[in-house]
């Protein structure tokens, strides 16, 4: 009978936490995180967060006098506060979702391969997998599989794909496709990761990820002129800088650029406008200091506090906004119709005459609150000569 209410309890627990994203465990008042240091305080009433997963626990067991009586007085291998206990009902859930999903794979029969590499919070690499496959007319995406990964190789990306596959009793003859980033280690033509399927299964071709192409594409025209890689060169200057802990300030958040990801681009530009304000005090600030620190602070204060920086500062945060069209290309239900239609109209409203005034407007007005002179602006291009202002917004929009 104690059996019946604790543990279906418990579970159903567990499941409305990971459905809301919530952790099971929380930080103790010792500043040791973990379940285990809060199950030994719990019959000290004084102690107050002991979790999110006991706290739901407790407050069931208030009704349910069989799950008080096995929390409180139970055997002490079973009084369901053990950290293990909760790892392996984590486990059992996540075994079962699993096997549901490889299930739907074997049904659909045929699937599409994406890996990618993370980092998680320690900053080591994992390699995740995922398949795409199309159950009743309905296109699905499923995360199967992330492991640690001891070599960034292609042979041993590849063997740990074959190795996913296998363990779930799926063959690589039913793979249709392959999507990845442009990664050569993954895309390579020669010993990719995508090269050493090939030759297994020639069906399995490989589709460059879209928005990762769309994002290369931005970046690389962005870099052809030097207008816009010196603006990115000194913003990446600040970046640096904040990095180095000398404009560590609680209002400037500045976010590392990525080449492959143009959202964390649009994050960091999107924060130095934001806070512009705060970032040109620090800076000047710190330009009254001594030492060399000193004078690189006093060299991006006149390059920041300058209209050949707010210009760019704006129309480059419009640039890559994009982000709606980023997630589109990346959803699961996207066809290339509707990528391409949906990427022209972008471009078309970027290079719009309406869109160019407003970006020049919206850099005026935070020049003059900032009291900043708005200057005339000339950029240098690999192939031509100087440009005057006037065409300047024409070229980058094109």
């Amino acid at each position: 009978m104690g059996r019946s209410f604790s543990f279906p309890t418990a579970y159903q627990i567990v499941i409305i936490l990971e459905e809301n994203g919530i952790s099971l465990d929380a930080q103790s008042p010792t500043g040791e995180k973990g379940v285990g240091a809060i199950c030994q305080s719990r019959h000290d009433d004084s102690f107050i967060n002991v979790g999110n997963f006991l706290s739901f626990l407790k407050l069931h067991s208030r009704h349910i006098e069989l799950l008080q009586s096995r929390m409180t007085s139970g055997p002490k291998n079973a009084t369901l506060h053990s950290h293990d206990y909760q790892n392996s009902m984590l486990s059992i859930l996540a075994k079962s979702v699993l096997d549901y999903i490889i299930n739907e794979v074997k049904e659909a029969r045929y699937f599409t391969i994406m890996i990618d590499e993370t980092k998680d919070i320690s900053k080591k690499e994992q390699l995740t997998l995922i398949l795409r496959y199309v159950l009743k007319g309905v296109i699905h995406e499923r995360f199967i599989s992330y492991s640690n990964c001891e070599e960034l190789n292609a042979a041993a990306l590849t063997s740990y794909i074959y190795d996913v596959l296998t363990k779930n009793g799926l063959n690589i003859a039913d793979c249709v496709s392959q999507c990845y980033n442009g990664a050569s280690v993954i895309s390579g033509s020669l010993t990719g990761v995508r090269t050493r399927i090939l030759e297994d299964n020639p069906k399995a071709v490989y589709i460059h990820c879209h928005a990762h192409q769309l994002n290369l594409a931005l970046v690389d025209c962005c870099h052809s002129l030097s207008f816009a890689s010196d603006f990115l060169a000194l913003l990446e200057s600040l970046i640096l800088l904040r990095k180095q802990k000398e404009l560590k300030m609680r209002e400037i958040q500045l976010v590392k650029l990525s080449d492959t990801r143009w959202s964390s681009r649009h994050a960091s530009i999107k924060a130095v406008k934001t806070t512009i304000t705060a970032v040109i005090a620090a800076l000047e600030q710190m330009s009254d200091d001594s030492g060399t620190r000193a004078i690189e602070a006093r060299g991006l204060f006149y390059q920041v506090k300058s209209f050949s920086f707010l210009l760019p500062l704006t129309l480059f945060e419009k640039i890559f906004s994009t982000g709606n069209l980023c997630n589109l290309l990346q959803s699961r239900t996207i066809n290339y119709a509707a990528a391409a239609l949906s990427t022209k109209a972008s471009l078309e409203t970027l290079k719009s005459e309406t869109e160019r005034q407003q970006i020049w407007d919206s850099a005026v007005e935070l020049a003059e609150n900032l009291d900043v002179t708005i200057t005339p602006l000339q950029i240098r291009s690999r192939w031509q000569r100087q440009l005057p202002l006037t065409q300047l917004l024409h070229q980058l929009l094109v």
